[in-house]
């Protein structure tokens, strides 16, 4: 019985929605749509609430749109079928407040993964919105359709599928606060966060990322009718047109670039589809194509960005999710160069120290020509320079987390069972936000380190690549044993390499660094084992003797390329012979060992000791006075002020690398945890700001700020228990006796800050 209701009601709705959609109303004037206008619609610290009511039924194929069921196993599952993300199903659309203003539009699934499980209602998939699909005149057309919603033709909802919604929002953001004269140059992206209603049931938050189109030109005045064509990039050297010209089939910039990577060598492109290229261009002729028909500054920036956000699915890292719009250059008076805009989001966020200038898995086409043309490689740097201490800063960034920070916002990402958050409702939110402001803060300290030690400070004593002559004249190698490998290099086409059969010493010339007050030292190396010790080890000489710095090998990694850094400031070196000597026992265990792009510099100035600072706060953000603050390996301390703010200065190029990088910052108060617990540090030759923590009381044990009932409910949860006790929880032995009793709580009484 309760089956056949379901059954009927389900009937009933579907033959309403469908009378709905088949005879519609006399209403086919376009709609003048009040504020927001388009950029309104993208206000990242605001959360609009989109509807959409369709047939049920439809929806259900639409959700489950892409997916068999397995009887065997009894599991949806996704078939390897590219078109399987086509069907498309009318529905009404409208915004919270706009009632009276609902159009019927086209929706479909878009290919990112759900989530949740395919038998739960609030099933959560991504989805493509097509506003003016049935607007027209036609047959087909719809009287309830319109042109556009508030200057948009589509919208992308994404689910934040493989990272969060808030990650993938603050990084669509990036590009946008990278549109001034340090980046693009010009208004790139822009993506919010919003909740939808699908017939009435809350689906969650998703971010609303501005979708790449002809209207995407035009609300930018861009568009020119018979001169724009925008392209997709998709692949290696794959790229679809988008937006074009019927009379010219391709755009000249297209025409022009005939090599890889802007054509495939495989498969050719759109002009050349058998696959016939030009020949790769030599530095001189590539930078003079590339400032002729791309806006280089964009096109670096938008690396650049990709880069900071460590997102290994971009152009540069794995030739994909661009779009780039070209403009008819032989027109006359026509000045505009292609221009670059990022697309997807949705893998950010890898390691902290991911490389600026070549992926994991070796270098791409972009990279190695692009990034390896010195030119575009120091533009590159200085791109990247301008806007992490620009609109990119530590505090800029924070600042823009704070924003998007809303109540609003973290109440509807909270309740959202799909979100991807580790912690629980707002608590997870909350913790969400702090995680990414930390990783944002060591990623971006991580990312200058790469620009400066990629462009050595000072003085530069000795550059080597291996690309010349045997080892450039700069190096002794006596037994022999060294040898130049053209297979297997960090950049360029060689590096200096002991095989697993030979063992020996490879030092370099005496360098004078008698007047030096720091010695910078810098290389790129590799190791195709992870065992044993001794095998290859690093020396400094004094002038005297040389003196063993460390144990490459006890350094983690195999078979990646790991980049090792050293400031010296022992005065011992600071010799007229000083040099650095590398000792292969390669022998010993069958290794190979490979070294790389070593680079040498010193000042002759005395440098500037840098300062560490940031704030501490509670979970609630409040900040939190008289918190010891205290560095290391000779760094200094300080204590947190009202504001919860601290300083601490510390040696130039203070780390303790010999050591494995163990130089740490510390944050220390009685009664409090802090995460996180410590900030790891090497090298630091540059202040750090906005290094921040959050400090929570051991009496606060819903880590909301407040010490109250809520945490009261907790503490009397676990009266009179000890270890073994069902009931026992560690985190109420304030007295630390493992027993919870009167003691425990007279130190929780004595804490007592409800809200």
């Amino acid at each position: 019985m309760k089956h056949l209701l379901t059954i009927m009601v389900v009937a009933i709705v579907a033959i309403a929605m469908l009378t709905v959609f088949c005879t519609g109303s006399a209403k086919a004037e376009e709609i003048t749509w009040p504020e927001p206008n388009w950029q309104g619609i993208f206000e990242p610290n605001q959360l609009l609430t989109l509807n959409l009511e369709m047939d049920p039924c439809d929806w259900n194929d639409i959700r489950l749109n892409g997916m068999l069921w397995d009887d065997v196993n009894e599991i949806y599952y996704t078939p390897d079928d590219p078109n399987i993300y086509e069907l498309e199903v009318p529905a009404w659309f409208w915004m919270d407040g706009e009632d009276a203003n609902k159009i019927v539009v086209a929706v479909r699934q878009k290919s990112c993964d759900p989530l949740g499980d395919a038998n739960d209602r609030y099933f959560k998939i991504s989805l493509k919105i097509d506003i003016n699909q049935y607007y027209g005149t036609g047959p087909g057309d719809d009287p309830n359709a319109a042109t556009d919603w508030h200057g948009l033709k589509k919208l992308s909802l994404e689910n934040g599928d493989d990272v969060d919604v808030l990650a993938e929002c603050a990084a669509v953001n990036l590009h946008r606060m990278g549109a001034g004269s340090e980046g693009y140059g010009y208004d790139n992206w822009c993506g919010s966060m919003v909740k939808l209603y699908v017939n009435g049931v809350c689906k969650g938050v998703y971010v609303n990322a501005e979708q790449h189109d002809k209207q995407f030109l035009r609300n930018r005045d861009i568009y020119i009718s018979h001169n724009s064509w925008l392209y997709k990039y998709w692949g290696e050297g794959d790229y679809d047109l988008k937006v074009g010209d019927d009379d010219y089939p391709v755009s000249p910039a297209v025409e022009a670039l005939c090599y890889e990577p802007f054509v495939n060598i495989k498969t050719g492109s759109p002009l050349y589809p058998t696959g016939g290229i030009c020949p790769e261009p030599n530095d001189t002729i590539l930078v003079a194509d590339m400032n002729e028909w791309v806006n280089m500054q964009a096109l670096l920036a938008m690396a650049s960005i990709n880069a900071l956000v460590a997102n290994p699915d971009a152009l540069f890292s794995h030739y994909n999710n661009a779009y780039f719009f070209d403009f008819n250059l032989y027109d006359i008076g026509e000045t505009r160069k292609r221009m670059y805009f990022a697309w997807d989001q949705d893998s950010i966020m890898n390691s902290i120290d991911w490389n600026l200038y070549r992926r994991g898995g070796g270098e791409t086409m972009w990279q190695r020509l692009i990034l390896g043309c010195q030119p575009f490689h120091m533009q590159f740097n200085q791109i990247t320079k301008a806007l992490l201490t620009g609109p990119l800063s530590e505090v800029n960034i924070h600042a823009f987390l704070d924003d998007i920070n809303t109540p609003e916002i973290r109440a509807a990402v909270g309740a959202d069972q799909f979100n991807n958050l580790d912690g629980p409702g707002e608590f997870g939110v909350i913790e969400r936000f702090g995680q990414i402001e930390q990783w944002y803060s060591d990623r971006i300290a991580n990312s200058l380190d790469q620009v400066l030690w990629d462009e050595p400070p000072g003085t530069i004593l000795l550059w080597d690549g291996f690309e010349q002559t045997a080892w450039d004249a700069d190096w002794n190698d006596i037994a022999h044993n060294w040898l130049e490998d053209n297979t297997t290099y960090y950049r360029g086409y060689a590096s200096a390499a002991a095989n697993k059969d030979n063992d020996g010493y490879f030092t370099c010339d005496p360098l004078d660094a008698s007047d030096a007050t720091a010695i910078h030292i810098g290389f790129w190396f590799m190791k195709d084992k992870d065992v044993g010790t001794g095998d290859l080890l690093l020396y400094y000489y004094n002038g005297t003797s040389y003196n063993q710095i460390v144990d490459i090998y006890t350094l983690n990694g195999k078979n990646e390329w790991l980049h090792y850094t050293d400031v010296i400031t022992d005065s011992q070196y600071f010799d007229p012979n000083f040099s650095i000597s590398f000792e292969a026992v390669a022998s010993y265990n069958k290794e190979e060992v490979w070294i790389d792009d070593v680079v040498v510099s010193k000042l002759i100035t005395t440098p500037v000791s840098p300062v560490i600072s940031g704030y501490i706060l509670d979970p609630k953000g409040a900040p939190i006075e008289g918190v010891s603050v205290s560095a290391n390996d000779g760094g200094g301390s300080d204590t947190t002020d009202p504001n919860g703010y601290y300083e601490v200065i510390v040696p130039y190029g203070w780390s303790n690398s010999a050591q494995n990088w163990s130089s740490t910052i510390t944050p220390t108060k009685t009664d409090y945890t802090f995460d996180p617990a410590q900030i790891t540090y090497s090298n630091v030759i540059v202040d750090r700001e906005a290094h921040d923590y959050k400090g929570t009381s051991i009496y606060d044990l819903v880590a909301d700020g407040y010490i109250n009932f809520k945490d009261l409910e907790i503490f009397v949860a676990s009266w009179l228990s000890g270890p073994g006790d069902g009931n026992w929880n560690p985190a109420c032995d304030f007295y630390a006796d493992l027993h919870i009793d009167f003691k425990d709580f007279a130190k929780f009484a004595l804490a007592w800050q409800p809200q």
